[in-house]
């Protein structure tokens, strides 16, 4: 007999792959990124810089990224009509990730979705469930 949890990533993976297999990359906090000496991230910039205060574009280069599978959250369409109209921010996007990927998420630096990057603003889990049997929901703001 399968348990909740078991059910719930059943659920989820039946949902992913039901609507293209999406996934997003995570970069890791700062302090995990390897820069070589004599640099360091810059938060005032989003940048990593050299010691003379030189601003390397790519920080990307400077981390191993992790992927995992998202869920869109299906009434995304709603949200963009109300950010049309005024009532919620634009550039928000809501996701559901498995329960096991919700502390990797938490922890973030930034989430990248189709060649955009998202600042991880809340991450919940279903109310009243076990954390191991739902579905994390995630909130992201789209990066400036």
């Amino acid at each position: 007999m399968a348990t909740l949890a078991q059910l719930t990533r059943r659920a989820f993976l039946t949902a992913w792959q039901r609507i293209g297999q999406p996934r997003a990359a995570v970069a890791p906090p700062v302090t995990e990124w390897t820069l070589p000496t004599g640099f360091a991230y810059d938060p005032t910039v989003d940048a990593v810089r050299d010691a003379a205060g030189n601003t390397l574009l790519n920080w990307g280069d400077y981390y191993a990224a992790e992927y995992l599978y998202i869920v869109p959250d299906l009434e995304d369409a709603d949200a963009r009509r109300l950010a049309a109209a005024g009532l919620t921010p634009t550039g928000m996007l809501e996701i559901f990730v498995l329960p096991q990927d919700a502390d990797l998420v938490r922890r973030a630096h930034a989430v990248e979705i189709g060649g955009y990057w998202y600042d991880v603003e809340e991450v919940s889990g279903p109310a009243g469930v076990a954390a191991d049997s739902g579905w994390a929901r995630v909130r992201l703001r789209r990066r400036s």
